[in-house]
């Protein structure tokens, strides 16, 4: 797969992912998902001898205007293996045509959380102005985990964004070992600080995931393959390859377009840095991202613990 992409006959779909930076693409097992603004736009699974690609039937919206129908009956047409350069172009000529659909679906049943990580991963992976000087790379979004028990039921596990922190500076930069693995959590508004999938909850289901046999290090296998393959492609801005992660791990709650005004989001903050301190778990820190100015870039100078994100922040979190 990788030889393909960086000199066969999908070396014209690498060189989309590199000069369209409203694609995002994760490297998962035989599967390349490219998304667009958060969602799957589409899929290349390699199977047998050959890269299969999809779209996700979830967009082929019903009754609705004709000139819609027509999109999606010409992505239907679409070669169904990549096999040669003429079927890979086939699909990347149809890419503007299958965003076109699924902007038609974002109109109807919205999506910014998910657009957001994707803005996350692009402006800390790169962009060529700010990724090389950002403190953060990302190895995968919307990661999802086997079944695991927490408090007492199973239950699966999705992380919005896994990746690595990674200080800029020279000195850092060219330390390749022991590096933070980051597991990030996206709220966007304040829909869902809690309750089942509230940061109280999802904060002891990471407990469990760590105190799992071997998940958490065949977690740091795979996201170490998915930065090497990723640095390869040119897929993130890094002068450097990453040889291995610490036994440390961070936990960043990434909290977008919260309304002050509203009292959830402090009572779910106090609970979960009630419930963190009580645990003592000493491998997970657990630390919020503020912006730097606006935008998604993510430098170390405005990432706070919790406990001190609650004391300077109050006002911000909740204003009465």
């Amino acid at each position: 797969f990788m030889l393909a992409l960086q000199e066969g006959h999908l070396v014209d779909l690498r060189t989309l992912l590199l000069t369209d930076r409203t694609l995002c693409p994760e490297i998962r097992r035989e599967t390349l998902t490219i998304y667009y603004r958060g969602k799957s736009l589409l899929k290349v699974e390699k199977i047998d001898d050959a890269f299969v690609p999809s779209f996700s039937a979830n967009y082929y919206l019903q009754d609705l205007e004709l000139w819609y129908q027509k999109w999606v009956e010409q992505v239907k047409k679409l070669p169904a293996s990549i096999g040669t350069t003429e079927e890979a172009t086939a699909w990347i000529e149809i890419v503007p045509l299958i965003k076109a659909v699924m902007d038609r679906w974002f109109s109807i049943n919205g999506g910014l959380e998910r657009e957001a990580q994707q803005l996350i991963i692009q402006e800390n992976n790169h962009d060529g102005n700010y990724a090389r000087a950002t403190d953060y790379y990302f190895c995968d979004m919307e990661r999802a985990e086997n079944k695991i028990v927490v408090e007492e039921k199973p239950r699966g596990l999705r992380f919005d964004l896994v990746g690595v922190h990674w200080p800029s500076t020279n000195a850092e930069r060219r330390r390749l070992q022991n590096r933070t693995l980051v597991i990030a959590e996206v709220k966007y508004g304040d829909g869902a600080h809690a309750g089942d999938s509230g940061l109280v909850d999802h904060y002891r289901g990471l407990q469990a995931f760590v105190a799992a046999e071997n998940r958490l290090g065949a977690l740091k296998n795979a996201m170490l393959s998915a930065f090497q393959q990723k640095h390869t492609l040119g897929l993130i801005e890094c002068q450097n390859p990453l040889e291995s992660f610490s036994e440390k791990l961070t936990w960043l709650i990434i909290l977008i377009n919260h309304d002050p005004e509203k009292s959830g989001l402090i009572e779910e903050l106090e609970q979960l840095n009630n419930v963190a301190q009580e645990s003592n778990e000493p491998s997970i820190q657990i630390q919020v991202a503020t912006s730097n100015f606006m935008g998604y870039g993510l430098w170390d100078q405005a990432i706070i613990d919790l406990g001190e994100f609650l004391k300077t922040n109050k006002g911000r979190i909740y204003c009465h």
